[in-house]
């Protein structure tokens, strides 16, 4: 059980930067990326680069990832979808936290559906 003194102070962080995140977010979405995710992924690594954090970036190489044995055939490359790990380094010798993500956009198509 989750000890409610932990998601009351992550509570508060959250709501001390409503701001920033909102503007963040509110960046992120005007941002073209309809089955072209790139431009989203270049705003990312800006960001965590112009806050010094350690980015490693690679394109996957599909003839590589269909060696793998749970490899899923798909009928794309890899081409111009990096993947992206930032490092954030801690200020002690505790226990590490890993967040993933992952960014897919597809067409809102019919738009007619939305309300």
């Amino acid at each position: 059980m989750m000890d409610n003194s932990i998601d009351e102070r992550f509570q508060s962080a959250l709501l001390a930067q409503r701001d920033f995140i909102t503007h963040l977010i509110s960046d992120l979405v005007k941002i073209p990326s309809i089955n072209d995710e790139s431009g989203v992924q270049e705003y990312i690594e800006r960001f965590f680069s112009e806050r010094n954090f350690r980015i490693d970036i690679w394109e996957p190489r599909i003839e590589e990832l269909r060696q793998h044995p749970a490899f899923v055939q798909v009928d794309y490359d890899y081409s111009n979808r990096k993947n992206m790990v930032v490092k954030i380094k801690g200020n002690g010798e505790g226990r590490s936290l890993t967040l993933n993500g992952h960014m897919d956009v597809v067409p809102a198509d019919p738009l007619a559906v939305w309300k």
